[in-house]
């Protein structure tokens, strides 16, 4: 797994790692890479947890918490979200990513009922349910909303974030907002990349391609200079340009917020807008105190 891998990069001699892609890959791997002094680049890992000030993991892309910021913010501000459900589909990344998002509701004041199993019907009154899993979980969610006749607004998360998803949802009556990365082609410094990209293979780029590029990018700038400081003590005093744009790694964190909401509806997934968040390091709203957070199994 990835603990071997990481093994064998660290037996060979590797100067940089980019990667690992999951986040309980990289986690399991980076205590490997920490201990042979291998700075390790994270372009998709987005667990808390996996990044400390001051050590050799630096991120690219955004921790969940603030994909839960965004998500909340948004609920609450363009759609008057004041109650919602949240539910996961029990993978790693649903049940990080759920739990973040009830802690930022719980900081906005909005009341919040957690259900940990998919197999759920957002019957508790609510003003939306989200569902945050892997994209054939999140699409058996909303067709067992449509099946038990649910009404409520439903929500998914980045992992749907795809053009699939309308064609597996073809026929939902009801628009399904979903929030995820933004996606490359909003990039201004990306552009030629993504028109690039497109012309070669007949599609635009995924998500995290471009902060696996970007990573790329910074550690070919950095073989281009003199060197004088080692490449960990490089990433964390410099900025960087790159196809995101502007990167500096703050805390040892270089993500930007860089996330946007797309609506589902007419067995088309359309791109809405891209999200506004508070600055890294902005301090949280306080937490109302008739927040409500319901652990069921």
């Amino acid at each position: 797994g990835a603990a071997r891998a990481a093994a064998e990069l660290a037996a060979w001699g590797a100067d940089v790692v980019i990667g690992h892609f999951a986040s309980a890959a990289a986690d399991a791997a980076r205590h490997i890479y920490r201990d042979a002094g291998i700075p390790l680049l994270l372009p998709a890992a987005t667990a808390g947890g996996l990044v400390e000030a001051g050590g050799n993991v630096f991120r690219l892309c955004d921790p969940d918490r603030r994909l839960a910021e965004a998500l909340t913010r948004d609920l609450s501000v363009t759609h008057g979200v004041s109650t919602l459900v949240v539910a996961c589909d029990g993978s790693l990344h649903g049940v990080a990513l759920s739990a973040e998002i009830v802690q930022a509701a719980m900081r906005r004041g909005q009341h919040v009922e957690r259900i940990a199993s998919r197999v759920v019907e957002c019957s508790v009154p609510a003003d939306a349910c989200v569902f945050v899993g892997q994209f054939d979980a999140s699409v058996q969610f909303v067709q067992q909303q449509r099946a038990h006749g649910a009404d409520t607004r439903l929500v998914l998360t980045d992992d749907a974030a795809t053009p699939e998803l309308g064609a597996a949802l073809r026929g939902y009556p009801e628009p399904v907002l979903v929030y995820g990365f933004r996606p490359a082609s909003s990039y201004p410094a990306a552009q030629d990349l993504v028109l690039e990209h497109t012309r070669r293979h007949c599609y635009t780029p995924g998500v995290y391609f471009l902060e696996t590029y970007a990573a790329l990018q910074i550690v070919g700038d950095y073989l281009k200079q003199d060197q004088v400081l080692p490449l960990a003590g490089a990433l964390a005093a410099q900025e960087w340009d790159t196809v995101l744009g502007r990167v500096r790694f703050e805390g040892n964190e270089g993500g930007a917020a860089r996330y946007g909401k797309w609506v589902l509806a007419d067995g088309l997934l359309q791109y809405s807008q891209s999200l506004h968040t508070p600055p890294r390091g902005a301090t949280p709203a306080s937490i109302d105190s008739r927040t409500i957070n319901k652990e069921q199994s």
